[in-house]
């Protein structure tokens, strides 16, 4: 949605539309009809939300600034982004006008106060109209496949959406012995394929702002060129694909080559019309998402988020980036009502934006495949206890500092290389985990043994978070009676290509591995105890047990000089420390717990 640069051009089309920041005005826009090809012309109008006016609304990837073209709005000639002239041609109807909400242009982007207030009102904008055009472009083939332009590219969906079987897809066949497999270079089957990854590969899914436009509206239609398929449908069809491939056509989704497989967005697979996201979640699992303006990071989400107990927070492009970041950490402190979950995950002590450390710094570009990784461990912080159930009293020293309470249990002696993430897998496994076995002075090729909590099975718990996958797919604290299934799967290491793809052995334990060390390096304390940490954790930083945290915390001593007598330090990030996951430590040494003030 919003960005700073301007898309319309000449002499301004709101000079005599004003919309005051004390009422609930919006602009819409009447698309007349015509023909597809004919030149575009709309109106404005103002009204008011607590009419409750019957419109729809648009979401689409604003793309370049500097690719325009001309409609007539108002009876003036203004230029607009290609992208809105697209889904206006092709939603524009021969007969009848339609009456829209485009952000672009039922916002004056240039006027501050107006753009603050709209931005707040957007929610409440998507959540009453009666329905939300997706526009993911014009189907764009490569190699001038002129062929793939007649096939829906939303087939594919369609298939599973009607709950067909992988057995029912163009080239299947099973041989004379009923040996099943797939012929690859079948054209339907390509077809499927090409199109819904050419839909799939739409800039919307990278765009922050679609996430509340498409999650409040009552009603979604994808749009691709002139194919169209709904939401939910689409929605659908994920869903039961999921369990088409983990169920009855688990044996044949090895045939499929990894090429023709790929991962839906989260936003998929979250569900309309919630009551709202906490404010950590919203901010946290969409961040891998993109916008123009690093303070919609915030904005963007407010409309999906759910708080309680913070003062609501409110756009306001009068703030620079460093304040919104700030007062966004500050509401999710206050909404965490004393847990620090909210302090795991990356994006902490960012020098980028100079922030305290403890400000997440949500500006920082992100893959997708980060976030999936980082949501799953997340989901496992409950299953630790290494603070023994107490709950922390943050307070605010100042501006920029943060105090809590703590005990500092060990310190960082040796950090290795870090675990690289790699589409959705961690990258070169294998050479990976053998560096980490030189790190702990362990030898990969001798015999793997559990036997009176070794070394050994002190390392595989660790890469495994000391967690395991049940038999619901959820991950849970590794039972007892696992313990010789996991030293059987640890003996086979190095691991097969075969196990790493789709884990055959023991399903239960890799995916644990892999959501427990991606995009984390292995370290070793002054005490010998082995962790994971982030990799940005340096030799000399301490490992801390906080009040109110389920799990250790990495943090870096400064050197600050002033009148208090508290340590100062960097937040580092979240880690796991095998043996002190279970408040063991921390019981022993409550005498210990002090003031620590995190710059």
């Amino acid at each position: 949605m919003t960005q700073d640069s301007s898309q319309l051009s000449a002499v301004s089309p709101y000079r005599h539309s004003y919309l005051s920041p004390d009422s609930r005005d919006i602009r819409l826009l009447t698309l007349q009809s015509g023909a597809f090809n004919d030149e575009i012309r709309c109106s404005t109008r103002i009204v008011s939300l607590d009419i409750d006016p019957v419109y729809e609304t648009i979401s689409y990837a604003w793309g370049s600034p500097q690719d325009t073209k001309p409609i007539f709005l108002d009876g003036q000639e203004v230029y607009v982004r290609i992208s809105l002239e697209l889904v206006l041609r092709h939603l524009r109807k021969p007969d009848q006008s339609l009456l829209l909400w485009a952000d672009a242009i039922c916002i004056n982007q240039k006027n501050v106060t107006e753009k603050s207030h709209q931005v707040s009102m957007m929610g409440e904008i998507y959540s009453k109209c009666q329905r939300v055009y997706i526009w993911l472009g014009v189907p764009d083939f490569p190699h001038g496949d002129k062929n793939q332009i007649a096939v829906n590219p939303f087939g594919l969906a369609e298939h599973f959406a009607d709950d067909k079987h992988y057995s029912e897809l163009p080239g299947y066949a099973t041989s004379p012995s009923g040996d099943a497999s797939f012929d690859l270079e079948n054209a339907s089957f390509q077809n499927l394929w090409k199109g819904l990854r050419a839909a799939l590969a739409s800039p919307w899914w990278t765009r922050l702002w679609c996430v509340q436009e498409v999650l409040l509206s009552p009603k979604a239609l994808l749009l691709f060129g002139h194919w169209s398929i709904s939401w939910d449908r689409f929605r659908s069809a994920a869903f039961k694909q999921g369990r088409h491939q983990t169920e009855c056509c688990s044996h044949l989704v090895p045939l499929v080559a990894l090429q023709f497989q790929f991962r839906l967005d989260d936003l998929v697979y979250d569900a309309r019309k919630q009551p709202g996201f906490p404010l950590d979640s919203a901010l946290r699992r969409y961040r891998y998402k993109k916008c123009e303006d690093p303070r919609d990071k915030v904005f963007a989400l407010l409309g999906v988020a759910k708080m309680l107990k913070a003062p609501k927070l409110q756009p306001d492009y009068s703030c620079v980036l460093q304040e919104v970041l700030i007062k966004a950490m500050e509401a999710v402190v206050l909404e965490a009502d004393g847990d620090l979950a909210c302090f795991t995950g990356t994006g902490f002590n960012s020098y980028q934006r100079e922030l305290p450390t403890w400000v997440r710094d949500l500006s920082l570009e992100l893959d997708g495949q980060t976030i999936p990784f980082e949501g799953s461990r997340l989901k496992t912080y409950t299953l630790y206890n290494s603070s023994c159930h107490t709950i922390s009293r943050p307070q605010r020293r100042n501006r920029h500092q943060l105090v809590l309470q703590g005990i500092n249990v060990d310190i960082v002696q040796q950090v290795g290389e870090p675990a690289r993430i790699e589409g959705v897998a961690v990258h070169d496994l294998n050479t990976l985990l053998k560096e980490w076995h030189r790190l702990v002075g362990l030898d990969h090729h001798n015999r793997v043994s559990f036997a009176s909590n070794s070394n050994q099975e002190v390392f595989w718990r660790t890469l495994t978070g000391d967690t395991s996958y049940n038999n619901k797919d959820r991950l849970i604290r590794l039972p007892t009676s696992e313990l010789k299934g996991c030293e059987e799967w640890a003996s086979e290491f190095p691991f097969s290509a075969m196990e790493m793809v789709h884990s055959v052995l023991h399903p239960q334990f890799l995916p644990a591995l892999e959501v427990a060390v991606a995009g984390r390096a292995m370290f070793i304390t002054q005490k010998g105890r082995i962790g994971l940490c982030e990799p940005t954790t340096k030799v000399g930083d301490e490992v801390w047990i906080l009040e109110g945290g389920r799990v250790p915390f990495i943090l870096r001593p400064l050197k600050v000089h002033g009148q208090d007598s508290s340590p100062h330090h960097a937040l580092i990030g979240d880690c796991y420390l095998h043996g002190v996951m279970d408040g063991e430590v921390f019981e022993e040494s409550r005498h210990l717990v002090q003031e620590v003030v995190l710059d």
